[in-house]
């Protein structure tokens, strides 16, 4: 109680008074949820973020381009040893429901399938490079409000091939809308206008970082769900920022033209790194620079770095957006529609570039790829004639006919290349020496698809499958039962387990003491996969509700 005195003292300090007053004529549940709510925001931060908003002024901001990385051969070799060592870590943001729309490939395959897919076929090309390959671990970031679907769905479909062990699950904090004025907004007389705070949350959520370095992770891959030809795991990528020490990486492409809103990285008069958008900049340094894509890698330690040391400076600096909604006025009793033209409400966000100006110009890098091989975003709705759903599908198709081409082959009919049998487009001449065009019946969808055997056939036999000397795996045994200890974690009950990571899939599994300690006795082997029930003790100790 002594903490919501305060609170309310804390509301009255930041000038929104007139919401305290409304919520004392309310009914009491809903008072009370209402109350809880308005705990749990830190209004001191978010009025701290509005009055820069307010005397923020737009000028030119004379800045310096920020360079590419080079990328050598010995690259890829570095990143698929990453990879092999389990040190890669996924993080893709699903702030909406993208993940499960189907764009009308011949296959009628959704994102999250092509994904998931396209990580197995990963992990297969590292281990005949390799000799083995960890399991690829991933973190989907949902909301409230898509959480049970996401969730659900994936459990439903098996994971799409993955392995339910390598998936983890986290929610996005919310966040009040304000006012112009700076007010609290609300959807309706009994409920706080929220949103999600942004992709930006992975930086925040010590947890999801705290497991992920009880995992072994090193590196994490940040994507966003809508970009269909994402390239996760890009042994090339990781392979240059390992070797050349980076903290921070973005993936960045020529833009299309100076209206495309894509976000430019630059280096400012203090030598901090920032991004620029459109609007701030003249259409001569638009057309020099090219815009990334929201596809980011960051160091483990960075992160970790982040939350501990500038966690403040993160929620004090919130992107602020503009936009339209209707609301609920609780002064005037009324719903509020947004004029045509005009922005009503205020938005606060935390996004991957907000680690940008904590990180030291020489731990950076650009890292420049072709927009036909690795970006079709699905921004728009089809009404547009960029960035929608349709211009995705027909990147994807010709993404997947110029790896043909390129062979040498000519068809002129739409194909589809499962994820399932290569990454880059290698192995794919084996296979197609096999199939006799002729007897195709429906010459305008055809899916190169093939089962397990021909699969690793194609493997055996990529331009990309140079064998190398076997990589002994770390003994991560030490480390783990170091860090299980330092977590205090083996003396937490189920239920304290439980709540460190919650993934709802109705599974219910009791955790006991001696299998806590056969966890101790057997964990040299943790992260080998041969012993599977290692996986299930871990997996209940952070994904599964328990009794």
């Amino acid at each position: 109680m002594k903490k919501r005195s305060y609170d309310a003292i804390d509301y009255q300090i930041n000038e929104q008074t007139s919401i305290q007053k409304y919520i004392e004529k309310l009914k009491e549940n809903h008072k009370q949820q209402i109350l809880e709510k308005l705990f749990s925001y830190d209004i001191n931060l978010l009025n701290q973020a509005f009055q820069k908003f307010k005397q923020n002024t737009k000028k030119s901001i004379p800045f310096q381009f920020v360079n590419c990385i080079d990328i050598q051969l010995k690259d890829d070799t570095i990143g698929y040893q990453i990879i092999a060592e389990g040190k890669l870590a996924i993080v893709i943001s699903s702030q909406q429901n993208t993940g499960f729309l189907d764009i009308q490939l011949p296959s009628k395959k959704c994102l999250f399938q092509l994904y998931f897919e396209r990580i197995q076929s990963l992990q297969n090309l590292t281990k005949k490079i390799n000799g083995k390959c960890q399991p690829i671990l991933i973190f989907i970031m949902t909301t409230s409000f898509n959480h049970e679907i996401i969730t659900t769905n994936l459990q439903n479909s098996n994971f799409y091939g993955l392995k339910e062990y390598q998936i983890y699950f986290f929610q996005q904090d919310c966040l009040p809308l304000l006012s112009m004025d700076g007010q609290i907004l609300f959807r309706n007389e009994n409920q706080i206008y929220e949103e999600h705070i942004g992709n930006g949350q992975i930086y925040l959520n010590k947890q999801v970082l705290e497991t992920m370095k009880l995992l072994g992770i090193t590196i994490i891959q940040l994507c966003s769900i809508e970009n269909v030809l994402c390239k996760f795991g890009d042994p090339y990528w990781i392979g240059a920022f390992t070797r050349l020490k980076l903290d921070l990486s973005f993936k960045c492409i020529q833009k299309r033209n100076t209206d495309e809103k894509l976000p430019i990285i630059v280096k400012n008069e203090q030598s901090q790194l920032q991004i620029v958008e459109n609007n701030d900049m003249s259409v001569r340094q638009i057309e020099k620079l090219d815009g990334v894509i929201g596809q980011a890698l960051c160091s483990l330690d960075y992160a970790l770095n982040l939350n501990q040391n500038y966690r403040f400076q993160l929620q004090a600096n919130f992107t602020i957006r503009q936009k339209k909604c209707t609301y609920f006025d609780y002064k005037l009793n009324q719903i509020i529609q947004p004029q045509l033209a005009t922005t009503n409400a205020l938005k606060f966000e935390i996004t991957y570039y907000d680690a940008l100006p904590y990180c030291s110009i020489q731990k950076f890098g650009l890292f420049r790829i072709k927009r036909e091989d690795e970006y079709a975003a699905i921004i728009n709705n089809s009404n547009d004639n960029k960035d929608t759903a349709q211009t995705a599908r027909l990147a994807y198709l010709q993404r997947d006919l110029r790896w043909i081409t390129q062979l040498g082959y000519q068809f002129n009919f739409e194909i589809e290349i499962s994820p399932k049998i290569t990454y880059f487009g290698e192995g794919l001449h084996e296979i197609l020496q096999k199939i006799d065009i002729n007897k195709i019946k429906d010459k305008t969808q055809f899916n190169l698809e093939f089962d397990n055997k021909e699969l690793r056939m194609v493997r055996y036999y990529s331009n990309h499958n140079q064998m190398k000397q076997n990589i002994q795996t770390k003994n991560l045994s030490s480390h783990l039962i170091q860090s299980v200890k330092e977590l205090n974690l083996i003396n937490l009950n189920s239920k304290e387990q439980a709540s460190l990571f919650q993934l709802p899939l109705g599974v219910q599994k009791q955790i006991n003491t001696s299998y806590r300690t056969s966890f101790q006795q057997k964990s040299d082997t943790y992260r080998d996969g041969m012993q599977k029930e290692k996986y299930h003790y871990f997996e209940n100790k952070f994904r599964y509700n328990a009794d």
